[in-house]
């Protein structure tokens, strides 16, 4: 027991050791951290006592240190200037403090790689002296309090105007209070050793500027560091030239700030880039007139106002993967030679792209934009990459070229899409797309239009209008359209000449000097195929060239074909056309646009030819197209001429005789023509028969005889019209000597008024005919006449019913 109290007491007693050592190991860091942050812990440093400090070449720490003892330093020693964790009073005054040199002085201290760049820039700003700085400056973790010049009516912490650091200058973790004025600084690219490597840059890792400042027209040689840095005030980088990139990784800009024309990277030199990676920019950020010639970098970069992207000239890649946007982005007038990526990008209110080439696709897949989207009279040489993009304002791609098509799988327009007037060359693959507003293809031209999507039916929702609109291919298929789809005007079937694929007037594109554009063949079509319209379809004016497809289609509401126009091929050749059980209730359409039944398409798979002309001909007749029903009716009576190849003998014999009896003499009832064309034949054939083969006697007008009226003779029989050479005289009558003594006028008048009474069964009943033809009796010829003028009758008078709008109302009792 007692053995058991003691090892417990033991252990309580390592135990508590154990906690001392940690609290211990824990306070002190923490106040070691408090005496490192305590700045200028050591006192003030006079001037002696710096200058004593500097020639032993180590840090000063923990100082209060006059700016202008700093100032001389620069200005009589070329010590390096180390200072840590300290308090400078007064700013830093560099200009007047260091050497004054000419252009041609400067010149020489720059690197050869840089000295043609540099001295373009400083000739453009007409900068004729400068103040060099030879000295080594590190100032880490200190604060620079301001100082009012007496030059200018503004406090300054740091002002170094129109100065050349001969070594890249580092001011890491420093505060530095007052503004800062760094304008046309000439950064030096000199490798520097700060702790276990070299350094060819400046660094502000970690700055804090508490008033606003400017790096207007500096040049820094080497690669500039601002990671972390924060910029509390208005900043102006207007002009700066970044020779080797920068870094402003997780900078944060509470004002505005300008990159103004800035430039990055030189001429001639590869690699580098600027980074603004996490950065967050609260006040307005501008970019304009910028030239990238390394990448850019602004991944998961937050712009709470607006961001000015205009007149950019971008060589290189232009990264904005994951940054939001929270004001209006504007990219106006900009240029993009390699891609530029908004990939998961946040735009949360308006943003502008107008004017913009890009050269390489631009990558905004599963960007999302809260507001209006505008890419007007943008250029895209390889299309562009909106894949699960998500639209939920308007969109517009409004006089756009594609050189080649935009990829929209799953992006969401939860709005209107405008792709007015644009200019697509490719596969345009709308079959993975929600389009539940407006869209509008009007006045675009298009190489090919895909609507399909092989996993499943598509659903649109919104209205499409492809008003005059150019589409060389398009294919819709397994289709719902909910509301109306207009294609008036628009020509379907038509391929741009080769030369004119870059604009509509022949003008060549920017993208001609990046890549040929696209022209593998591609067959002229408009497909519509498993089609539903719930809406109104509207095709007013559509001009139908190549072959045309309307299978298994549905138009549920009215479909509007009038004026439509089924034009030859390219090629002066008959197009190949398609109608297959194709449903309408309202088809409004002229049977003389369409191409002739002749070359219309047949097969296993489609609906008879017959089927087809027989729903078309029931709608011209419920619409009263009369024209058109008897165009759709005789073409139809044609085609089931074709199709009896399988039929029944009895089916076939029947088919052939409507063929002869109706077919031949007036169309199936629809040609008048044709039927006026038969009986003038006959009627003319049979009168030189009389009157050249027979002997035609009339007997003199009895105003008791019935035979003598003009009236219907339907049911005189036509032995009642036959004679004998010798003509027997009833009492009361006069005879007329047969006409074959009379001149030749006179017999063709009277065979004329003979035949016509027989054909058409109407006139007087005061002349009678014998005599042979070709051995025959004459008898049999009116025999003959007689019932070929019923069939003409029945004929006419069918024709006339089907043909004449004034009978056929008549007749059907319509008015």
């Amino acid at each position: 027991m007692a053995k058991h109290t003691k090892i417990r007491c033991v252990r309580d007693s390592v135990e508590k050791v154990l906690f001392f050592l940690c609290c211990m190991m824990m306070l002190v860091p923490n106040s070691l951290a408090q005496e490192q942050l305590k700045r200028g812990a050591n006192g003030t440093l006079d001037k002696e006592a710096f200058f004593s400090l500097l020639e032993d070449n180590k840090p000063i720490k923990n100082f209060v240190i006059d700016g202008h003892d700093i100032a001389t330093a620069i200005r009589e020693t070329n010590h390096a200037i180390r200072i840590e964790n300290s308090i400078i009073l007064n700013g830093l005054d560099l200009d007047t403090k260091a050497d004054r040199i000419s252009m041609k002085r400067a010149s020489q201290i720059i690197p050869p790689g840089n000295l043609a760049d540099w001295s373009e820039k400083m000739n453009s700003q007409n900068t004729k002296q400068f103040y060099l700085v030879n000295n080594l400056i590190s100032i880490k973790g200190s604060e620079i309090q301001a100082s009012k010049l007496l030059r200018v009516n503004t406090k300054y912490g740091i002002w170094a105007k129109d100065v050349i650091f001969v070594h890249p200058p580092s001011f890491e973790g420093t505060t530095i209070n007052g503004r800062t004025n760094f304008h046309r600084v000439t950064f030096s690219s000199k490798d520097v050793d700060r702790g276990n490597s070299a350094i060819s840059g400046i660094s502000f890792s970690g700055a804090i500027f508490i008033e606003g400042g400017t790096f207007k027209d500096a040049v820094f040689l080497g690669r500039a560091n601002f990671s972390n840095s924060k910029f509390r005030g208005k900043m102006r980088f207007d002009k700066a030239a970044f020779h080797k990139g920068a870094n402003f990784y997780g900078v944060s800009f509470e004002k505005d700030v300008h990159f103004l024309s800035l430039t990055l990277g030189r001429r001639r030199l590869a690699g580098g880039n600027i980074s603004f990676e996490k950065a967050t920019f609260y006040g307005k950020a501008v970019f304009s007139k910028s030239i990238f010639r390394f990448d850019a970098l602004f991944l998961r970069a937050t712009f709470i106002e607006d961001l000015e992207f205009t007149k950019v000239q971008a060589e290189k890649e232009v990264n904005f993967r994951g940054a939001t946007f929270h004001y209006t982005a504007m990219f106006q007038d900009s240029s993009f030679t390699k891609a530029i990526n908004f990939h998961s990008a946040n735009f949360l209110s308006h943003s502008n792209f107008t004017n913009n080439t890009f050269f390489e696709k631009p990558i905004f897949t599963k960007t999302k934009f809260a507001r209006e989207a505008i890419f007007l009279d943008a250029t895209f040489c390889e299309g562009g990459d909106f894949r699960s993009a998500e639209f939920n304002d308007d969109v517009s791609f409004k006089n756009t070229f594609f050189q080649s098509a935009p990829t929209l799988q799953r992006a969401v327009f939860k709005k209107n899409l405008y792709f007015r007037s644009a200019r697509i060359f490719g596969t345009l693959d709308l079959g993975a797309v929600e389009l539940p507003k407006y869209t509008s293809f009007r006045d675009a031209e298009i190489n090919v239009l895909n609507v399909y999507n092989q996993q499943r039916p598509i659903v649109i929702t919104g209205r499409l209008d492809f008003r005059n609109a150019h589409v060389r291919h398009t294919k819709f298929e397994d289709v719902i359209v909910m509301k109306n789809i207009d294609f008036s005007g628009a020509e379907l079937g038509t391929a741009r000449e080769e030369e004119k694929l870059g604009t509509s007037t022949g003008e060549l594109t920017p993208c001609k000097t990046v890549k040929n554009i696209e022209t593998k063949e591609i067959e002229n079509k408009t497909i519509l195929r498993l089609v539903t319209f719930q809406d109104i379809a509207s095709f007013h004016r559509t001009r139908f060239m190549g072959s045309t497809v309307f299978d298994n289609v549905t138009f549920q509401d009215e479909a509007n074909l009038t004026d439509a126009l089924f034009d030859k091929t390219q090629k002066n050749e008959e197009p190949k056309f398609t109608f297959s059980y194709v449903k309408f209730n309202d088809l409004r359409l002229s049977f003389a646009t369409l191409p002739l039944p002749s070359y219309w398409t047949t097969g296993n798979n489609l609906e008879p030819r017959s089927s087809v002309l027989k729903r078309l001909e029931t709608n011209f007749r419920r619409l009263q197209q009369l024209s058109d029903a008897n165009e759709a009716y005789f073409y139809m009576k044609q085609s089931e001429l074709s199709e009896l190849e399988n039929k029944e003998f009895s089916v076939w014999l029947g088919t052939h005789a409507e063929r002869w009896f109706w077919g031949f003499t007036s169309g199936y009832g629809t040609k008048m023509s044709r039927v006026l064309m038969w009986s003038l034949s006959v009627l003319i054939f049979f009168t030189l028969v009389y009157a050249s083969s027979g002997t035609l006697a009339r007997k003199q007008p009895h105003e008791n005889k019935p035979d003598f009226t003009f009236r219907l003779r339907l049911l005189d029989f036509p032995k009642a019209y036959v004679g004998n050479h010798i003509i027997a005289v009833d009492e009361g009558e006069t005879a007329k000597s047969p006409d074959n003594h009379n001149s030749l006028n006179e017999r063709l008048w009277n065979g004329f008024r003979f035949s016509f009474v027989i054909l058409f069964k109407v006139g007087y009943r005061d002349t009678t005919v014998a005599g042979r033809f070709l051995g025959l009796d004459l008898k049999y010829l009116v025999i003959l006449e007689w019932l070929l003028g019923y069939l003409l009758l029945a004929a006419l008078t069918i024709t006339l019913a089907e043909t004449q709008p004034l009978v056929h109302r008549l007749l059907y009792g319509l008015f």
